[in-house]
């Protein structure tokens, strides 16, 4: 009971008359104090993405940020191969980020901090790489390190959410 979590929909005046009277209309009963009734600029998370009214989900990608940093610790002091680093980066770094942005979407800055990160993590923390980074994405057979490449990535998923979008002209919203 306790895990509730209603997300109101309609116009702001509406949502926030049924939060602060608990009442969605005069034939209904008062909603129990035990569910919990999102309110603007609060995100639930459901499905593995974040939902809401006037939201801002950047709190939860640098807590997303937190946890790749915290876990990158870890791994460090076992001085990792290179093969080694890309399997801790696509297994336990990149991967708590797939799904959300491709929800959600990614923020550049976070894009940015990641790759950052990912960077730092290859090259033990020297600012100058062996080599380019785009370089370290390529597969072994091409001459890189088969890293994982947080742009392309990106690209990608905007990219399968398009040609989802245009192979279901069935399933679009109509126009009024």
């Amino acid at each position: 009971m306790e895990k509730i979590e209603v997300l109101l929909v309609g116009t702001p005046e509406h949502r926030n008359k049924v939060i602060t009277e608990r009442i969605l209309s005069a034939d209904t009963n008062k909603i129990p104090e035990y569910i919990h009734l999102i309110k603007d600029s609060e995100p639930m998370r459901t499905l593995g993405s974040w939902v809401g009214n006037n939201i801002t989900i950047e709190d939860k990608w640098n807590k997303i940020v937190e946890i790749q940093k915290k876990v990158i610790d870890v791994w460090t002091t076992s001085h990792p191969t290179l093969c080694g680093k890309e399997l801790i980066l696509k297994a336990l770094i990149t991967s708590r980020s797939w799904f959300p942005a491709a929800v959600n979407g990614m923020l550049d800055h976070i894009e940015n901090e990641m790759t950052k990160i990912m960077q730092d993590f290859i090259w033990d923390g020297n600012k100058r790489g062996l080599m380019r980074l785009d370089y370290t994405a390529e597969i072994r057979g091409k001459g890189g390190l088969g890293m994982p490449d947080l742009k392309t990535r990106m690209k990608a998923i905007d990219i399968m959410w398009l040609k989802k979008y245009l192979d279901t002209p069935d399933k679009r919203p109509k126009r009024c």
